[in-house]
């Protein structure tokens, strides 16, 4: 044989070998082995807690004004805002007793001042006292919001009941409504109750801070 008709059989050779062997490349590719493994992440499922966090925001505002002589009242508002646009949640709405921790939910505040230096420094709370007691059958409580919806939160904190704002400062605080799934209450027999068909998972949000200035008494 010479060299030309050996050249055209290995041409011939490859045409009639390569389609085979890519076709056995895509077969692998398109029916891999089940001991394959792949850097692709797998997909965790996401909390029922984080789903209600990413579809509720708590919002924090100050009604009458941001600037305020010293002692006079100061009125916050908190808002629970349905961001979702298909879903409907359901929530606690706060009632007496969630100021103090007692019942479900859990609503709190936290207080900052604006130190000469620029940096903000935490304001202790001052000791609270109250009547003991309060409205411990939250789950008459339970409501909806739904997507697009508000719902201002009842029984928040008065500023002026648990920071001291003698002096004229830059303050901001931040609002935290906390749902705990029962584990919330004021003495053992309301703490830890059955839940069972509540279906509302323990979730906690917290506002965005809003600032206000306290100045020297008109």
């Amino acid at each position: 044989m010479n060299h030309d008709h050996t050249f055209v059989f290995v041409r011939v050779a490859l045409c009639l070998s390569l389609p085979l062997l890519f076709g056995c490349l895509v077969s692998r590719s398109d029916s891999p082995s089940p001991l394959t493994t792949t850097n692709e992440p797998v997909p965790l499922p996401i909390p029922r807690c984080a789903l209600v966090e990413r579809g509720l925001a708590l919002e924090l505002s100050a009604p009458n004004g941001t600037v305020f002589p010293v002692e006079t009242p100061i009125e916050l508002r908190w808002t629970l805002r349905n961001t979702s646009p298909t879903k409907t949640f359901q929530v606690v709405q706060g009632g007496d007793g969630s100021e103090a921790g007692w019942r479900e939910p859990i609503l709190s505040l936290t207080a900052e001042r604006l130190g000469t230096d620029g940096i903000w420094q935490p304001i202790d709370r001052m000791p609270y006292g109250r009547c003991g007691v309060h409205d411990s059958e939250w789950r008459d409580d339970i409501v909806s919001i739904e997507p697009g919806e508000t719902l201002d939160v009842a029984w928040v904190p008065w500023v002026t009941s648990f920071f001291d704002l003698s002096q004229p400062q830059h303050v901001r605080f931040r609002a935290e409504y906390r749902y705990t799934a029962g584990e919330a209450g004021k003495g053992m027999q309301e703490r830890g109750r059955d839940c069972e068909g509540v279906g509302i998972p323990a979730f906690t949000l917290i506002s965005m801070p809003v600032e206000l200035q306290i100045t020297v008494a008109e």
